[in-house]
């Protein structure tokens, strides 16, 4: 007997820590709906995550390379183009937010202007640091961390009071690089350590597995990073990660002192 697949729904989640802050955290749970009538239910989004009723019917990944010319003035071909960086991932998607159907009242404009202000400085972050907050897209297995850049949203149906109750919105999102800890010159600390964002599916296990080469090296993270329970990491958790050398070095200390 084969099992139905499950219907995953995207969604937006802010990430615990603020715009600024530590990424520590898990998602936040799911957001509350009310009851509707005649079966509909609205779509209810909080200030820390936004569920979509109806899912992108695409995702645009982008990447890019940035090349610099360079004079060569003995060749007849001209400059040779060389590699100067690699640009940071940019994630873009179209949703429908569609509440004709709900209870009267319900408004898609209060949502596009929930979701426009998370392009504004978070109030949580740092004075000497405001920036708009850490925002994970989730998709089932699918996740993207990074910040809003644009949201463009076109208002398509109205009730009779003027009040927009469907919009298609047009958001781009540009990818958070890994944090990274840095060496301490003075003090000869350890060099600077990446770190990952979980997305459903992850575990700490798969994680050491494809950055450190070793799935046993899942104990090391889980001590670096204080957790007691590697089976209970939730989405949305960063973990550090060490070199690949100073987490074997790790684990052989800790089944020495076990």
């Amino acid at each position: 007997m084969s099992v139905p697949m499950k219907l995953e729904k995207a969604k937006l989640v802010k990430m615990a820590g603020g715009g600024g802050g530590g990424l520590g955290g898990a998602i936040a749970g799911a957001a509350a709906n009310a009851a509707g009538v005649d079966g509909m239910v609205p779509t209810v989004w909080t200030d820390s995550e936004m569920n979509f009723r109806f899912n992108p019917t695409q995702l645009t990944l982008d990447k890019s390379a940035t090349y610099g010319g360079q004079n060569n003035r003995e060749s007849e071909q001209g400059g040779q183009e060389q590699f100067a960086n690699t640009g940071t991932r940019t994630l873009g998607f179209t949703a429908l937010l569609d509440e004709w159907e709900a209870p009267a009242g319900s408004d898609v404009g209060d949502m596009v202007s929930k979701l426009q202000n998370w392009c504004n400085p978070d109030p949580k972050s740092p004075e000497n640091r405001r920036e708009p907050p850490l925002v994970m897209f989730v998709w089932g297995k699918f996740g993207f961390t990074g910040k809003l850049e644009t949201v463009n949203a076109t208002f398509e149906l109205f009730r009779k009071d003027g009040t927009p109750a469907r919009a298609e919105v047009t958001v781009s999102m540009k990818e958070r690089p890994d944090e990274q800890v840095p060496t301490n010159p003075t003090s000869g600390g350890p060099p600077g350590r990446r770190s990952r964002s979980l997305v459903e599916g992850d575990s700490l296990a798969g994680i050491a597995y494809r950055e450190l080469g070793d799935a046993k090296l899942w104990r090391v993270i889980a001590d670096m990073n204080g957790i007691d329970d590697p089976l209970s990491v939730a989405p949305g958790t960063v973990v550090l990660l060490p070199s690949a050398d100073d987490a074997a070095t790790e684990l052989r200390r800790l089944r020495a002192s076990a």
